[in-house]
């Protein structure tokens, strides 16, 4: 699958080209000449993009990439499946279900052909968020309407246990702790395709690693094989195993080294690796947190990132309970080092705000963060379509003293053009790359090209800036254009949505942790739900 992935993003105007050709001679030919293959192209790519972004869990960015397939899409089953899309993110991983059925019943208005689908999804969804009354009008709504349907098994099974549930409890609510409760255990991904992994005691002399047969060994080595695994040279007899460490490991998968506490389970994944680091939360932030921040920062700055990191890491468990994993230990979720990044400084930091989370309607929040807001926060309704009442726009001047607050790049026409045709979009003979939505903190929403053969509009952030094209640091930016060049001034670093680790950092310097996260998380409040 990853060879897959790689391939796509490698050849990816090709592919979908020829793709989508397919796509449109199927269409009729009324409805062909309405289509666009170069739009429909472009709108593919984002659902792709879109899928990927929502395996690394940022799923408000996912969002943004299905909304601008829906923009620029007009052909029926790239509508069908981005609305579909978009419906699972909201429901699954953004805990936004009232957002999630108006998808639902926009996909049946639009493809009646989807509204069996659509009405079986509304129900099951208002079951998952704690309406049961709803959710048996919904499905004694689809046994009249469909009494051969697809659904039919499912909707029976749910009336039953419906039937048997109070009214005003909710039936699956999802897993929590509760203060004072234990410290949950992340399954931090450390490689998800890898071909080798290697796992190393502290000290050769004294074996500190146990396979499940109870056997101590100083090294272990795994390596796929077919469906199986071959553990230190030996046919190991599943496809996976499990290791236990009494002290910090030196784990190498693939060319990536590292040294972590807690556990280990390793997975044969499709004739590759997933190597997985069971460790508490709370030990995986002894290494989170001075891997996004820097030790010489506040004390109360540290504290901050802190209860943001657990937060962020405590909502990834509960959102990717069906995954394979709960979170990745990159920038594609959270920096997380290893035992060599502690510091006593940020080990302190954790340890004083042990079990603190961010809690907006009794629930974990999202807890974006950014590395600066370049002096104003973003809106997560204008930047990713999807609101969040606590994550606003609003002026932070203190970004702007930390790194990171402005920058410039450049572009000539050609190589703009060049990018944009890795994606399939052609602006041949472009001229002017002009602004024509903003959002409230002044960032670029969408932006008119320009070009000799007529124009197009495109969402900044999932096109023109996006890691495909420009690799823009933000959307916070003024264009201009000089002869053959255009220039991009810009404030800012990251999406601008949420904590500003920058900020933060000036912050802290006259505020508490709680005022530095009332600041960036507005109606948010602090509560310790284990010690």
């Amino acid at each position: 699958m990853l060879y897959f992935i790689h391939l796509i993003r490698r050849n990816a105007t090709v592919i979908l080209t020829f793709l989508l050709v397919l796509l449109v001679v199927s269409v009729p030919a009324k409805a062909r000449a309405e289509i666009d293959v170069q739009t429909e192209q472009l709108a593919r790519w984002q659902l792709n993009n879109a899928d990927l972004l929502v395996d690394e869990g940022k799923y408000l960015e996912a969002i943004s990439y299905i909304n601008s397939a829906l923009e620029e899409s007009r052909y029926p089953k790239t509508r069908s499946d981005a609305l579909r899309a978009k419906a699972m993110v909201l429901a699954v991983f953004l805990d936004a279900a009232t957002e999630a059925l108006e998808v639902y019943r926009e996909l049946a208005r639009e493809f009646p052909d989807q509204s069996e689908l659509a009405l079986y999804q509304s129900g099951f969804l208002l079951q998952q968020a704690g309406d049961p009354g709803q959710a048996r009008e919904l499905y004694q709504q689809y046994m009249r309407t469909y009494p051969q349907g697809k659904y039919v098994f499912q909707v029976e099974a749910m009336l039953s246990r419906l039937g048997e549930s109070r009214a005003d409890v909710p039936l699956v609510v999802p897993e929590q702790a509760e203060e004072g409760g234990a410290v949950p255990v992340l399954r931090v991904a450390l490689g998800k395709a890898a071909q080798s992994a290697t796992f190393s005691a502290s000290s050769p002399d004294h074996p500190s690693l146990f396979l499940e047969d109870g056997s101590a060994h100083a090294a272990i080595t795994i390596v796929p094989a077919g469906d199986g695994l071959i553990v230190n040279g030996r046919q190991h007899p599943s496809a996976a195993i499990s290791l236990k460490s009494t002290k910090p490991c030196l784990v190498a998968v693939d060319d990536r080294r590292k040294l972590v506490r807690g556990n280990f389970l390793i997975r044969n994944d499709r004739g590759r690796l997933l190597v997985l680091n069971l460790v508490d939360i709370e030990g995986y932030l002894l290494s989170v947190v001075p891997s996004e921040s820097y030790a010489s920062w506040p004390a109360e700055t540290l504290k901050a990132q802190a209860i943001a990191a657990r937060t962020y890491a405590y909502y990834q468990k509960m959102h990717r309970a069906g995954r394979s994993y709960d979170i990745i230990d990159d920038t594609r979720d959270q920096m997380y080092g290893g035992v060599s990044k502690e510091t006593p400084k940020t080990s302190e930091a954790v340890k004083q705000t042990a079990g603190m989370v961010l809690t907006w309607n009794n629930k974990p929040i999202l807890s974006q963060y950014t590395a600066n807001s370049g002096g104003y926060t973003a809106d997560a309704g204008a930047v990713f379509g999807t609101v969040k009442p606590y994550l606003v726009a609003q002026s932070d001047p203190a970004s702007l003293a930390g790194k990171m607050a402005s920058w410039e790049r450049s572009f000539t026409v050609s190589q703009i053009v060049g990018a944009l045709r890795a994606i399939g979009v052609d602006a041949e003979g472009l001229s002017a790359i002009e602004p024509v939505l903003s959002g409230p903190s002044g960032r670029i929403l969408k932006a008119r090209l320009r070009h000799a053969k007529g124009e197009m509009v495109v969402r900044m952030r999932t096109t023109l800036a996006s890691s495909r094209v420009l690799n823009l640091p933000e959307v916070l930016v003024s264009i201009n254009r000089h002869g053959d060049t255009f220039v991009f001034t810009g404030r800012g670093h990251g999406h601008g949505v949420g904590y500003s680790q920058w900020g933060a950092a000036e912050l802290g310097k006259s505020r508490t942790h709680e005022q530095i996260l009332g600041f960036y998380y507005p109606k948010t409040k602090i509560e310790r739900l284990w010690k």
